[in-house]
């Protein structure tokens, strides 16, 4: 049985992707958050990101779900990916949660070839 119904977006900006610091954890996540019950995941996840970023995206298209337990809750999480609408920029509106953002390079599309400098020891974080 699920106990939490979330979902968020994954947004791309200038070949970046738009990550939020959250305060309590220290980890980056993609914006998002629980849905109304009743919500509908796809207006739940619009109505998340104009709470967190005060801005209006657009669907492009649902990524996935996943089923998974933290914290000994059980959760569904629902992930799109989004666009911010023309003339849309972002700023950290729940401030209390979220201490800053980042825009974090976006790794390259799957079956492109990957760049001389990919090819580094991914094991190796320097």
């Amino acid at each position: 049985m699920t106990d939490l119904v979330l979902a968020g977006c994954a947004i791309f900006k200038d070949k970046s992707i738009i990550l939020l610091h959250r305060k309590k954890t220290g980890w980056y996540e993609l914006p998002g958050g629980k849905l109304e019950p009743k919500e509908d995941p796809k207006t739940g996840a619009i109505r998340e990101l104009k709470e967190e970023l005060g801005c209006d995206v657009e669907i492009i298209k649902k990524l996935g779900s996943k089923e998974f337990e933290e914290y000994g809750q059980n959760l569904l999480y629902h992930w799109f990916q989004a666009r911010l609408k023309p003339g849309h920029d972002f700023q950290i509106c729940e401030k209390e949660k979220f201490d800053h953002n980042c825009l974090s390079e976006a790794s390259p599309e799957p079956g492109k070839d990957k760049t001389k400098d990919d090819e580094k020891d991914e094991t190796n974080p320097l």
